[in-house]
């Protein structure tokens, strides 16, 4: 296995032409407020459209599993009957980011006796068209991932699952995920995280690969093309503390949570952060509401986090927020 270290080069001069220019990214602000309280830990979140043509927000919770809130504006209501727990006979388990390919739902298992990650089929037309996922087509992703302790997950543009962990610097890709079926051969590792412990968040801006790790947000530049046996360091471009949750639209922008602010930036660029929202705390989720995304260089019309002032440490104390530009 050849490792090697990810330049940030060309992004760091496409950031100065960029900034010279006027950058695409604008230091707009956005509107939050708390959608639902007592959580635990949130730590990751999908916007996913019913049968009923509305947007219904999933997000893990360390306690309660993976669970459906429905609603509008800032009136959202947790339905608990929708809460994945468990896959099959396993042990219950804690999820982290989650990931959503078009058709499965992909929940890394961050438990002390983690499953790896779990695979579940999306079905809109469930609960009433507010939409769930079936018990009939569900699968977990191992190949040793679940002694690291799967952390984060996110698709790539090539349709590939990348997976980062608690225990271990690692980021790995699972190749054609919603068709895995032991194929070992199919689970690579292809990066490292910037500071070489963790990866607390990952997410796609093109085909640059972002991360956040303890010394910041760091990139691995054209991360689809590496090949298999080939392992990528995240080279770190923004030091900025308590980097926690990351998210991405269409346009590539990327929102990212901190300990206390949400931010945003060109991830295909990589423009310098700016803040659009702050009275936050510890923001481990961030999730793009797809069919809010504007026009390339515009934040998204409606974004959904989680936080916890407690940073995990006391159950019930996450909130959820909506917010708006």
């Amino acid at each position: 296995m050849r490792v090697r270290l990810g330049s940030a080069a060309a992004l760091v001069a496409a950031a100065t032409t960029a900034v010279l220019l006027g950058s695409m990214t604008p230091a707009l602000a956005a509107t939050t407020t708390v959608i639902a309280t007592n959580q635990t830990f949130p730590s990751g979140g999908e916007v996913l459209t019913g049968a009923d043509g509305l947007q219904h927000y999933w997000t893990a919770d360390h306690i309660s599993g993976v669970c459906r809130f429905d609603g509008s504006g800032t009136t959202w209501t947790e339905d608990t009957s929708s809460c994945i727990l468990a896959f099959g006979g396993s042990p219950q388990i804690k999820p982290g980011n989650l990931a959503f390919d078009g058709q499965f739902l992909y929940i890394p298992d961050v438990s002390a006796k983690s499953i790896g990650v779990g695979r579940a089929l999306y079905d809109p037309t469930l609960n009433a068209g507010r939409g769930g996922f079936s018990v009939f087509n569900r699968a977990v992703i191992n190949c040793g991932l679940a002694g690291s302790l799967p952390w984060a997950t996110t698709i790539g543009p090539d349709g590939n699952l990348y997976v980062s962990f608690k225990k271990n610097a690692n980021i790995t890709r699972v190749t054609s995920p919603g068709t895995f079926a032991g194929n070992c051969a199919a689970v690579s590792n292809i990066g490292l995280s910037g500071d070489g412990r963790k990866s607390f968040a990952l997410a796609f801006a093109g085909t640059n690969l972002w991360e956040t790790n303890n010394n910041g947000v760091g990139v691995i530049t054209n991360a689809t093309a590496i090949p298999n046996g080939t392992v990528v360091q995240s080279s770190n471009v923004f030091p900025i503390a308590g980097a926690l949750g990351l998210a991405s639209d269409a346009n590539g922008e990327v929102y990212l949570g901190t300990s206390v602010d949400l931010r945003t930036f060109d991830g295909v660029v990589g423009t310098t952060p700016v803040t659009i929202a702050s009275g936050l705390a510890f923001v481990n989720a961030v999730a793009v509401d797809p069919t809010s995304v504007g026009v390339a260089g515009t934040v998204a019309g409606r974004l959904f986090l989680g936080d916890d002032p407690s940073n995990g440490l006391t159950p019930g104390a996450g909130r959820l927020w909506v917010a708006l530009s």
